[in-house]
């Protein structure tokens, strides 16, 4: 009996589907990892640039001013690894380095980020908008995992910046000062202990 052409056609489709799903099934949590970091250095990332702070004679932007390894948690259940990342506190964005050294800033969601220092010690940021809390300035925040015996303490730092004119310059000055504060979750919400902000 001879088999129609279209008949032929979709079970090739079909076979071909099914290679696709087993070779997709098949990767490896190393392959996904390296496959999650070309999201990093596509255009889900925006150019940084470095004139935002060429002004600020004192202070910094970042948590670190190095970049440093770290896993990024992205929606989804996706994860993404560099080796060049450090955490800008003054507009709360990540930023990373490209294969070509070029600096961008992450524009997917972002949930935690996991630093992996050189001591083998791992610093953990969570998202304000993952807490339990309803004071919108603080959902776009990142809050510092700190474990106290029992007690999770979240540290959060606020950076601002200032402006100001030197005497006989006609030109803007920039510093920037960090501020700390500390919280736990108490009641199932968010609340500020006792510690309160600390200037730096």
């Amino acid at each position: 009996m001879k088999i129609p052409l279209p008949f032929k056609l979709s079970v090739a489709l079909m076979f071909i589907q099914v290679m696709v799903f087993a070779q997709a099934e098949g990767t490896s949590k190393e392959e996904g990892a390296k496959n999650m970091n070309v999201l990093l250095v596509t255009p889900n990332g925006s150019p940084f640039l470095p004139a935002m702070y060429s002004s600020v004679t004192n202070g910094s932007a970042f948590y670190k001013d190095e970049f440093i390894p770290a896993t990024i948690f992205l929606g989804g259940n996706r994860t993404a690894k560099s080796a060049f990342v450090r955490l800008d506190l003054v507009d709360n964005s990540i930023h990373y380095l490209t294969d070509k050294k070029e600096e961008f800033i992450v524009t997917q969601t972002v949930e935690k980020l996991v630093f992996e220092n050189p001591d083998n010690t791992k610093e953990i940021f969570i998202a304000g908008n993952s807490l339990p809390t309803e004071n919108t300035s603080y959902k776009n925040k990142w809050f510092l995992v700190i474990q106290q015996n029992d007690i999770t303490v979240y540290k959060l730092y606020t950076k601002k910046i200032f402006e100001y004119k030197p005497f006989n310059s006609g030109a803007l000055e920039k510093t920037i000062e960090t501020y700390e504060k500390y919280f736990i979750i108490k009641d199932n919400i968010l609340v500020e202990s006792k510690k309160s902000m600390i200037k730096k």
